[in-house]
């Protein structure tokens, strides 16, 4: 497991260190630039969920057929997945020119936070076109067990993205000050290079898989890809969905409750970073074991990722309460944004553990191409729950802004619940999943 997971690890810990240092230097232009970046990332998150819908069909189809020694499949999946995301990428550009204003205005946020959010969005949306066909083609590498060649092309990618961003933000070296966007613009840049190369790569042959530029169209494969992508996709714009209305509670709260959000926010994804790492590799095997008709190493390999993450996630935890203002300080040293965001972290960090089983377990769900149950119950605890208490807490308790952390650790604790519950049933098991040119590749029984 530890040879698939390490490299996904370090391509995670570079893409969210480099997400951190953005955030850091967005922090320099104040508290409304913070709150524009993570509202408009939150609608690009939102706009994002069909991408990562196909993507999670796409890996359950490549790893399935890769442990059925079914090559050609393999790579026949790969390019369908990568004329579904050519046309993503269209509608991605189209939507960010259009509607970036609109988007924003319904937010609810304050108009200089709405007029920076705008300004970063619509840039963003070019840039997530590039990416979602990096994205694709570092999605069959993984699936397939090249997991190095995507980590070296997020390294390459992100330290351009590192040393190109405050030269545009800040206009040093003779570049002109572009602020939030010279942010989104260096993002750009680096996802258009990362996507040339990762393409080339799966292209040539460099790696496992050999795409082959056929450009036919094969509506059962796309079709198959879809079916297992759309509760992924559901699952993943619900959950953007949720975060805009939760974003209009913590609105009320003023500029530094959603600044307070954002910067929380970000350092929780960093201490999730080997928890990512783990549990797409659980994935990947899952798919790969039901493939060869070895489902018990499927089940196996999930319980291992979630010890070792569950460990790690919990030595993060603790640094996070010991260390929560010196954190929060590194983002920007405004003390009353430290008072407010260093309790908001502490309190989200609660979550460490069974966010770890989340992300673990929905993985190897989605990893045998079961995706549906993934679903409905993050549907049920976002939804029913989380939201529920982030609207009432508020009223009922007077904990103010940092209701809306608790409600989130309460949700995500009762999430894992049923996610550990539906893979230890163990009916992902039976799932088949139908490869182009009506193959099928063993699922275990």
């Amino acid at each position: 497991m530890w040879l698939l997971a390490w490299p996904m690890i370090v391509g995670s810990v570079v893409m969210q260190f480099d997400t951190v240092v953005d955030m850091i230097w967005v922090a320099r232009l104040g508290a409304s630039s913070v709150a524009g970046v993570g509202v408009a990332g939150i609608l690009v998150m939102l706009l994002s969920s069909a991408r990562m819908g196909l993507s999670t069909g796409q890996r359950a189809m490549v790893a399935r057929a890769v442990g059925a020694n079914e090559m050609d499949a393999a790579n026949h999946v790969t390019m369908q997945a990568l004329l579904m995301n050519l046309a993503y990428a269209l509608v991605t550009i189209l939507v960010g020119v259009a509607l970036a204003e609109p988007m924003m205005r319904l937010m609810g946020v304050e108009a200089e936070v709405a007029r920076q959010g705008e300004n970063y969005l619509r840039i963003m949306m070019f840039s997530q076109a590039a990416m979602s066909l990096g994205m694709m083609a570092q999605t069959s590498m993984t699936a397939s067990g090249d997991a190095v060649n995507p980590m070296v092309i997020s390294i390459g990618t992100r330290i351009l993205h590192v040393v190109v961003a405050p030269l545009l933000i800040f206009g040093w070296g003779g570049f002109p000050r572009l602020e939030v966007s010279g942010a989104a613009l260096a993002n750009a840049l680096a996802s258009v290079l990362g996507a040339a190369a990762a393409v080339w790569m799966l292209a040539s042959g460099y790696t496992r898989l050999r795409m082959r530029l056929t450009w036919r169209v094969d509506l059962s494969t796309m079709w198959e890809m879809i079916k297992i992508g759309i509760p992924a996709a559901v699952n993943s714009a619900e959950r953007s969905i949720a975060r805009t209305f939760i974003t209009r509670i913590l609105a009320t709260f003023g500029t530094y409750g959603v600044a307070a959000h954002t910067i929380a926010g970000r350092v929780d994804m960093l201490t999730e970073i080997i928890s990512q790492g783990l549990g797409q590799s659980a994935g990947v095997l899952v798919g790969q074991n039901l493939g060869a008709g070895r489902p018990d190493r499927s089940y196996r390999s999930a319980w291992a990722a979630m010890g070792y993450g569950g460990l790690t996630s919990f030595a993060l935890f603790i640094i996070v309460i010991w260390k929560a203002e010196a954190i929060v300080r590194i983002f920007n040293p405004d003390p009353e944004l430290v008072k407010v965001t260093s309790l908001y972290l502490r309190i989200l960090a609660c979550q460490s553990v069974s966010m770890c089983g989340a992300i673990v377990f929905s993985s190897a769900l989605q990893g045998a191409g079961d995706t549906i149950p993934v679903m409905v119950a993050s549907i049920a605890t976002l939804w029913g729950l989380e939201l529920t208490l982030s609207y009432f807490l508020p009223k009922i308790t007077g904990w103010g802004v940092y209701s809306l952390a608790a409600a989130t650790v309460i949700a995500t604790s009762v999430r894992v619940v049923l996610y550990i519950a539906y893979f230890q049933w163990g009916k992902w098991k039976e799932k088949k999943i139908r490869i182009g040119g009506g193959e099928r590749a063993r699922a275990g029984s």
